[in-house]
């Protein structure tokens, strides 16, 4: 299984700062791309 850095980053973010939108301002991303993540990371890890 492959995890990409990125995917960690965004989800760190998520966790720390507590929304999609929140997460995406601190990365730089909008919060469509933070959402694709998590849910692509969710995938490869058979977890919601």
């Amino acid at each position: 299984m492959h995890i990409a850095w990125e995917d960690l980053q965004t989800l760190e973010a998520l966790v720390r700062r507590g929304s999609v939108e929140a997460a995406g301002r601190e990365l730089g991303l909008r919060h469509s791309t933070v959402s694709r993540r998590i849910s692509a990371l969710e995938g490869r890890l058979g977890a919601t």
